[in-house]
């Protein structure tokens, strides 16, 4: 069941990610528990930390557009 979200759907992890590596960050992969943790870093809305349904986390495709936009920086 899709519900509407009671605030921001997206935040900045990109300190928890540079903090893991690149190699390790590119090998997350959506709906897992690892990346489903995400929802207690420091800039996740309070509603998302303290949420008791259902959920899971998106994050691959921003992960490898953030590491191809460093690549294009060099």
């Amino acid at each position: 069941m899709v519900v509407d979200p009671q605030g921001d759907t997206t935040w900045d992890i990109t300190a928890e990610v540079i903090a893991m590596g690149r190699q390790k960050a590119l090998e997350l992969q959506d709906d897992q528990h690892n990346t489903d943790d995400f929802r207690f870093t420091l800039n996740a809305p309070k509603w998302v930390q303290e949420w008791n349904g259902p959920f899971y986390v998106e994050i691959s495709d921003r992960l490898a557009a953030f590491y191809e936009a460093l690549d294009g920086k060099n």
